[in-house]
Order: structure tokens, then sequence, then C-alpha cells
């Protein structure tokens, strides 16, 4: 069977980001199947292009390398009105050249003879082109990797938006997301999200429950124990993503000064931090950045928090650290599909008063340390959700 897959993300072994190791890990498992013949078309950033190492697994990649330069410019300015219109049908997540390109790829593609099976449309932005691409292979049966309901994380931007004309603008955007995005979902002939919270979610939307499914993300499993050697706070995550970084400054300025007389410092792990970030570090907040392994310093650490803003999709980070065994301290956003009890598994907090209260508990020790491992192994299997995947895109 052949198995073509369209990504808007080009996986690959060292991704930095948890949607690309999710893919990452699916696709090079499907292209072990015996019955299986993948290929695959994805845009990818020219930095990205030797990291590509896909042919391991047999799986032919098309790349189309996203413009730098005066291509580039080029670009955005033909493209003017889909970049920025709130009320485009690609949403403002994809420009009209972009989409030009992606086409231009498959079509040359086809013309070369190639007529695939089954198409899989990874992430949201692939998703909107669904009609297009039917146009160039009408007789396909088409999947849709979900990665996130996109139409979700825009409507909690929406919720904290301050200023007028932003939210209007905004407001605009979610509401027309929402639309395509159930629209395009409709077209496909079977739907996976990557969390059960985002199935159920899709389901009361009106995505029919029998052409829908979920599988899980895939998730790093530290092999270390837990003992804990100090007193750091950890946020974990990539820096260059605004949800994190919102969050990151919220815990800065909203907990840690509640916190200056405990012998604690806040550590903030991942790539890409940005300069409005590293202006806060001191004595008190260091800003780690890239680290080959986190496994350490889970391994140590007095515990974990995750005060998200706004975002969607179940969190990675988040499973990771509840995972590794270190106390997890998040909120709504942050444990939203991750089936596990505050008290038991972890501690819910939302406002800063119950995070510096419960970081007190612990570091006192009238607070149990808490470890969730066994909750994670027991919900995330990703061994299972790939049972479930493959017989989708094969058996069917």
């Amino acid at each position: 069977m052949k198995i073509l897959y369209i990504s808007y993300c080009t996986p690959y072994t060292r991704a930095f980001h948890a949607g690309g190791q999710t893919f990452n890990y699916y696709i090079r498992k499907m292209a072990c199947q015996q019955n299986a013949e993948v290929d695959l078309i994805s845009f990818c950033g020219p930095e990205e292009v030797e990291n590509v190492d896909l042919a391991d697994e047999g799986i032919c990649t098309h790349l189309v390398i996203r413009p730098r330069g005066v291509r580039r410019l080029f670009g955005r300015i033909v493209s003017i009105n889909s970049k920025y219109n709130p009320c485009h049908k690609y949403c403002t997540m994809m420009t009209t050249y972009s989409v030009k390109m992606m086409l231009d790829r498959i079509k040359k593609l086809k013309h070369k003879g190639y007529i695939p099976d089954v198409i899989v449309l990874e992430w949201t932005q692939i998703l909107l082109m669904i009609s297009e691409i039917k146009a160039i292979y009408p007789n396909a049966r088409y999947i849709a990797s979900e990665h996130d309901v996109t139409f979700l994380g825009m409507q909690r931007k929406v919720e904290h938006e301050q200023r007028i004309l932003a939210g209007i603008y905004k407001r605009l955007r979610f509401k027309n997301t929402r639309k395509r995005e159930l629209v395009c979902l409709n077209q496909c002939d079977f739907v996976f999200a990557h969390n059960n919270k985002d199935y159920e979610l899709l389901i009361s939307e009106g995505i029919n429950r029998e052409k829908a499914g979920f599988i899980v993300p895939f998730y790093h499993k530290s092999g270390m124990e837990h003992k804990r050697k100090n007193n750091n706070i950890l946020f974990f995550g990539h820096m260059g993503r605004m949800e994190n970084i919102t969050a990151a400054i919220w815990f800065v300025e909203r907990v840690m000064p509640k916190l200056s007389d405990l012998p604690c410092q806040f550590h903030i792990i991942g790539g890409g931090a940005a300069e409005e970030l590293r202006k806060f570090a001191s004595e008190k907040v260091k800003i780690a950045g890239f680290v080959e392994s986190i496994d350490q310093y889970f391994s140590e650490a007095l515990c974990f928090v995750s005060p998200l803003i706004y975002g969607a999709g179940i969190k990675v980070k988040v499973i990771e650290a509840l995972y590794s065994g270190i106390t997890v301290l998040t909120n709504r956003v942050g444990i939203e599909g991750i089936p596990v009890k505050d008290g038991e598994d972890y501690y819910h907090c939302e406002e800063p008063e119950e995070y510096i209260e419960t970081i007190r508990g612990l570091f006192a020790g009238s607070l149990p340390e808490l470890n969730a491992r066994q909750a994670i192994i027991t919900d995330f299997s990703m061994e299972t959700a790939f049972s479930n995947y493959r017989k989708i895109i094969l058996d069917n």
C-alpha cells in the first residue's frame, strides 16, 4: 500500500518540537511495516535539511524548502491577503505562495506516475489545503493528523487579549479557523487527534465518532530515578514559543518574588530563549537554554512547574515530567488531556498563591513529593497507540 504523508514540518530524529518528534515516531514505525510503502512531502527550513534522516527507514522524502531572502520577501508581498486577512480560507496560517509551492511539488510527483492509496495530512496548515490536494488525487483515502485542535488555542488567545482592536482581529480569526478546520476535517475519511481530550472536543463539534480516533504523543522516557539533591524549580519547553515565554515570565514575576527567602532557584530549560526572557536572568532565575538531556535535571530538582496561560493540545513536557517521577505543579491548561489526579499524581495550581504555598510545603516537607510514572505508563502506551494507528491506515 502506498502511503503519502504531506506535512507542514519535517520529522527527524533530533526535531526540537514535540509535534516533530511524534510525527518522526509514527512515520518511521509505519515505514517498517511489510505492506507499507511510505513517501513524504514536507515543508523544510534550509537549516534543517542536513538533519533529515528518514532515508534510514527507506522513506522517500520530497522537501519543499521554505524560501529565504528575496524569494521570501516576494512570497510575502504576493500573499498579503492570505497572510493577514483573518477571514481568508487559510486562516493566516498559510500563504498562497507557500500553498502554490506545496501543490507544485505534489503535481510533480503525480506527473512522475506516483499514485498513493492513502494520504495523511499532518498539521492543520496542511489540512486547510485538502480541497486543492483532492483535486490532484481524487481517489485516495484521506486521513487527518490533528496535532492540536488549532481553533482551541486561538480561542484562548482571544480570552486573554486586553487590547480592543487586537481582540476583534483575533476573534475573527478564531471564528473563521473553527469553521474552516471543522469543514476540512469532515472532508477526511478518518481523523486522528493526538489525545483523548481533543478527540472528545472534535466529537462534540460534530465530527463522526466512527471516523475518528486518537493516538498518544511521543515522549521521552527518563531512565533515572528521582532522588532530590537540590531545591531547583524547573520549567522546561521550547523557549521560542510564545506560550512558554509567557508562562515562564508569569512565574518569574508573580511567584518567585514571594520565594525570595528560600534558597531555591528557578531554572528555565529549552532552546530558543528570546531576549525578552533573558533579561530576567539573575541569581534566582537561571536561563539554561538547550540541554542534550533533561534527565539529570528531572532527577535532582525539587519540582517542575508548568503555569501555562494559553495553548492547545496535550503538553508533552508535562507527560515527560510526570513520567520522570519529579513532583509536578501545573494548571488547567497544562494538565488537560492527561488523566491524573490532583494531590495523588500532581499538584493543581492556578493562582500564584497556590504555587507559592505548594512549593513552600514541598520545601518544608509538610507536603509529600508525588510520583506519577505508573499512571503515565498505563495511559500513554505508544505501542498500543501505534497498533491502532496502523490498523486504521493499512486495514481499511
